[in-house]
């Protein structure tokens, strides 16, 4: 994705980065505490990866069918709704540490 400067590609990454860090930190934990520190991590870089950010991207690069990237940006996101059978089998088969780190990778 290229953006003109000031725009929101280098938040996006950045997002996409903590929330990996995030989800090998809880992968790792050994204790409550911890493992919601893991879990704040995890939403601090999912709210800078979200919707609004990702919603600035596509205004600040498309400037020719802007209406329909608009659309098929929610669409696309709640496609990912479709893996939650797979994180399912992978919780129960490999454990939720692996299946943190399977995530984060």
């Amino acid at each position: 994705m290229v953006l003109r400067p000031g725009g929101g590609a280098c938040g996006l990454r950045a997002g996409t980065v903590v929330t990996a860090a995030g989800f090998v930190l809880a992968a790792a934990v050994t204790d409550a505490p911890h493992f919601v520190g893991a879990l704040v991590v995890i939403a601090l870089g999912c709210s800078a990866a979200g919707i609004t950010p990702l919603t600035v991207a596509v205004v600040q690069t498309m400037t020719q069918r802007r209406t329909l990237a608009l659309g098929l940006l929610p669409t696309g996101i709640a496609l990912g709704g479709l893996a939650v059978p797979l994180v399912t089998w992978a919780l129960a088969g490999a454990g939720w540490r692996a299946t943190f780190l399977g995530v984060a990778g």
